[in-house]
């Protein structure tokens, strides 16, 4: 059976790779890649094919060529073209039994050792056409980064990214460009010198950093409510650690979701969230303009940049969060009067499957919630939670009731 032979290929081009791999080339009747790659075969006699956002009419091709019974179709691909590269998309499209891939160093696996750095525990991350949150997907507390990046999350931004995350200034950097092409350069700088430089389009990222002395915090879940920068004097506005944890986890978040907080108030909740969901966005709506700045500043204090704070009343604000950013969970913690006009729209915008979660400590609210959850078509259910914290009482300890909140939670079939 014939098959579509995939060969990874370094900026050192067809000299540096073994005899095998050069006599595929040589044989090949149709040769696909991107410009820089076929420039390096401008002198073979095969037809050429440029691989440019066209990846569906490329599989196409490729499939008819499979047919042809003397047909030797061959693509040239950047390393490894099974880490983050066309391999994947070619596997789904025709078949992994289709096609013949012949890896070559990663770019990746190049920069670390061009930084002197082993990468088994190092995270690896592209915002290569993705969003620069993806770089949120690193684990908490993660010490050593590779990163694949783009014209717009360049090196300069995945630094803004990082250091507004809680990455120390002085963790070190190295951007790598051209890799093993003639024009190779290897930037050796403190993470916080990247911000404003400026690089070639290809280059690969990788930060290194100290072990913290302790992961307990970054795992953290219910954040105590006095680490929160809150409205003052007056303070209560806050979903209290021991009623979030249960709204959070009836929220269903998983890493890259997009969560609305509206109502925010402190936003302890969007924190939360935002901690949990990691390379997802959280958008945290507010009408106060006091509550919006703590907001901002616990995006800060913890680390949170994809976290963004969306100024104005609710539901006639919610028009301005994108349409990419359509929720895969929605928390409503405030409604100022418009519970139901608020819900509504949630709802058409939610993605299937995804969860709403309504707080309410009136009667009223609660049993306005109740009536939309019933209409709803969601799957849903409720609880009344009452919490009574220790408070001393001279030198004896007694219980000190907190409101009651009754949680509201529903799934969007």
């Amino acid at each position: 059976m014939n098959k579509v032979i995939v060969l990874g290929i370094s900026d050192a081009g067809p000299q540096a790779l073994p005899e095998a791999a050069r006599t595929l080339i040589a044989k090949a009747t149709l040769i696909v890649g991107g410009e820089r790659h076929l420039g390096f075969v401008k002198d073979h006699k095969a037809e050429k094919l440029t691989l440019k956002g066209n990846l569906k009419e490329v599989a196409l091709r490729l499939e008819q060529e499979l047919n042809k019974p003397d047909s030797r179709p061959l693509i040239l691909a950047s390393g490894d073209p099974l880490f983050y590269g066309i391999g994947r998309f070619l596997a789904e499209k025709l078949g992994a039994e289709k096609l013949q891939i012949h890896p070559a160093p990663s770019s990746m696996q190049l920069a670390f050792a061009r930084a002197g750095l082993s990468w088994q525990d190092a995270d690896l991350i592209s915002v290569h056409g993705r969003e620069i949150e993806s770089l949120g997907a690193a684990r908490p507390g993660s010490t050593r980064l590779g990163i694949f990046t783009d014209a717009h999350n360049d090196p300069s931004a995945c630094a803004l990214f990082l250091l507004a995350s809680g990455w120390p200034t002085d963790a070190k950097a190295w951007v790598c460009e051209n890799l093993e092409g003639a024009d190779e350069k290897v930037t050796a700088c403190a993470l916080g010198e990247l911000p404003g430089k400026k690089f070639g389009e290809l280059n690969v990222v990788v930060v290194d950093r100290p072990a913290p002395s302790s992961l307990r915090t970054e795992y953290l879940m219910g954040l105590d409510d006095a680490l929160f920068a809150q409205r003052k004097p007056e303070k209560g506005l806050i979903t209290r650690a021991e009623i979030r944890l249960l709204s959070v986890s009836k929220l269903r978040l998983f890493p890259g979701a997009k969560v609305w907080d509206i109502g925010a108030a402190t936003g302890s909740v969007a924190i939360e969230a935002a901690r949990l969901s990691r390379s997802g966005r959280v958008w945290a709506v507010e009408k106060n303009e006091e509550d919006c700045a703590n907001i901002r500043e616990n995006a800060t204090r913890f680390g949170l940049p994809q976290l963004k704070v969306l100024h104005g009343a609710a539901p006639a604000v919610l028009a301005q969060i994108p349409e990419a950013d359509a929720p895969d969970a929605v928390f409503v913690g405030g409604s100022s009067g418009k519970m139901s006009e608020i819900l509504d729209l949630c709802a058409t915008r939610l993605v299937s499957g995804g969860s709403i979660v309504v707080n309410t400590v009136t009667l009223e609210n609660g049993a306005e919630a109740l009536e939309w959850y019933k209409g709803s078509g969601f799957d849903w259910d409720c609880m009344q939670v009452q919490v009574s914290r220790r408070k001393p009482i001279l030198d004896l300890n007694r219980f000190e009731a907190l409101n009651p909140v009754t949680i509201f939670w529903g799934t969007k079939r």
